[in-house]
């Protein structure tokens, strides 16, 4: 995924190990990027793009077994995300997803 910034220089922002390629779905005025990172065959992964480094959001975060952040929605300048996720047995957020919000404790 290639990110071009207000000072017109693009950035590409890799995908997670493994992933064939990624999107970005929201940025802050800080430039801190959270997207999504597909794998060639499976489902997607949400990631946090920050000072040039990828994470994968559900490897940074600790939540109950089976759950897990699927998409971000929006990202503030505190580096609050909002998306949607998913409990134990659901498969599609669309149905039986409901929403996160993800705050950094540094």
């Amino acid at each position: 995924m290639m990110l071009t910034f207000g000072n017109g220089v693009a950035i590409d922002l890799g995908v997670l190990d493994g992933d064939c390629y990624s999107e970005a779905e929201v940025i802050n005025s800080q430039g801190v990027v959270a997207g999504l990172s597909f794998p060639c065959d499976g489902d997607q992964r949400p990631f946090l793009w920050e000072n040039g480094h990828l994470y994968d959001l559900n490897q940074l975060i600790r939540m109950s077994p089976g759950t897990y952040f699927t998409q971000p929605f929006v990202i503030n300048d505190r580096g609050e995300i909002g998306g949607i996720g998913v409990d134990p047995g659901c498969d599609m957020d669309e149905v039986c997803g409901h929403a996160f919000v993800l705050v950094p404790l540094i």
